[in-house]
């Protein structure tokens, strides 16, 4: 999902802050990037001190067919790398480093052992966050951060995936989610999420929002009581399905 500039500023810049005691000249990467107007955010607000933005920019479409999005013409697909390379901040900026390839294989191009923190807003679908998720990995420093984007993204808008076992509804981020936290329990500091995400008095749980209907009330509450443990986070306010995985200082990189 594309995301405003002001999801740096508001959601990114307080949790980098209380986590580092900074938000600023630290190494991240953005997954999913469109047209990058999230990354202008995080360059204006956050001023890393080195952004990859990883995004094939596919020209085949296969992306938005897999998970039942508008499919966008090949003109916007370029129009959307065009818009990339010229935002404000973004154009002509030494910290920026262009990955213009799937994300599995954008990884090969980042040192292990040198990320402060990621934002994974691709491929939604189980095998898609699964694969970022385990490659991403290697690339975080000890006491990181990962978040994502999504949280409850229903199953039914990818074509063709795979039937996602019933305690997860159809909500494969989740499933994708509870098994990357049972292989890597030993470096998982924890998982957070909105509060609003498990408070049935606030939008996520009340069914009404997004026009895909991806949000239900009832599933919503029963998914996130079979994740594996987690914390409610204050800064991911209403409306957010986003989630953080905070990465603890027993990563160690074979």
């Amino acid at each position: 999902m594309a995301h405003s500039k002001e999801l740096a500023k508001n959601l990114f810049q307080p949790i980098l802050k209380e986590y580092f005691k900074t938000s600023k000249s630290l190494s991240c990467a953005e997954i999913g990037v469109q047209y990058g107007t999230l990354s202008n955010g995080i360059v204006e607000y956050l001023d890393p001190s080195l952004l990859y933005l990883i995004d094939p920019w596919d020209e085949d479409n296969q992306k938005f067919k897999s998970m039942r999005l508008p499919v966008i013409s090949n003109s916007e697909i370029r129009e959307a790398y065009i818009t990339t390379k010229n935002q404000p901040y973004i154009k002509n900026n030494p910290k920026i480093k262009f990955l213009k390839l799937k994300s599995i294989d954008a990884f090969q191009h980042i040192p292990n052992n040198s990320l402060d923190w990621v934002f994974i807003d691709g491929d939604h679908s189980y095998k898609g966050v699964s694969l970022d998720l385990e490659g991403v990995l290697p690339k975080m420093k000890p006491n990181s951060i990962i978040f994502g984007d999504d949280l409850t993204w229903d199953k039914k808008y990818h074509k063709n995936e795979e039937l996602v076992e019933s305690k997860y509804g159809h909500y494969s981020t989740v499933k994708a989610l509870h098994k990357f936290q049972q292989n890597h329990l030993n470096i998982i500091e924890s998982l957070e999420l909105s509060p609003d995400l498990v408070n049935p008095s606030k939008t996520i749980l009340s069914g009404i929002g997004r026009e895909n209907g991806s949000w239900v009330s009832i599933k919503t509450k029963n998914v996130l009581n079979k994740l594996a443990p987690y914390k409610l986070n204050k800064h991911i306010g209403t409306s957010q399905d986003i989630w953080l995985l905070k990465i603890n200082k027993n990563l160690k990189h074979e």
